[in-house]
């Protein structure tokens, strides 16, 4: 990363970058001419998480990647046993699906 994107990324924190290509930008994901913006995020009981992001690089067009981190596990997994949790749970997939379906729109109606 080049001082300059540094310096750029830190003067649009909290607000749309200047040329930004992804909707709902807060200039936090910007390097190397690509913009990330996070959708949503899974967390898991073990520290694991899947998480969405839509994603911008100039001169390519831009995608949805979801991706699984783990911190020394041997996968992906949520255990519920209340109601609550369960509930929990279908919440996040729900912001999730709404995030995706809102970068979905994007993707198709070439909205850069």
């Amino acid at each position: 990363m080049t001082e300059t994107s540094t310096v750029a990324a830190q003067d649009t924190l909290g607000r749309p970058a200047p040329g930004c290509r992804v909707i709902g930008c807060d200039g936090q994901w910007h390097y190397d001419d690509t913009c990330s913006v996070e959708l949503g995020e899974l967390a898991f009981e073990d520290g694991s998480a899947l998480a969405v992001e839509h994603v911008a690089i100039t001169g390519h067009q831009p995608y949805i990647v979801a991706y699984g981190y783990e911190h020394l596990t041997l996968g992906l997994r949520l255990q519920m046993t209340t109601p609550g949790q369960v509930r929990d749970f279908a919440q996040q997939l729900r912001n999730l699906a709404t995030q995706l379906d809102t970068a979905a729109d994007h993707l198709a109606g070439g909205q850069l």
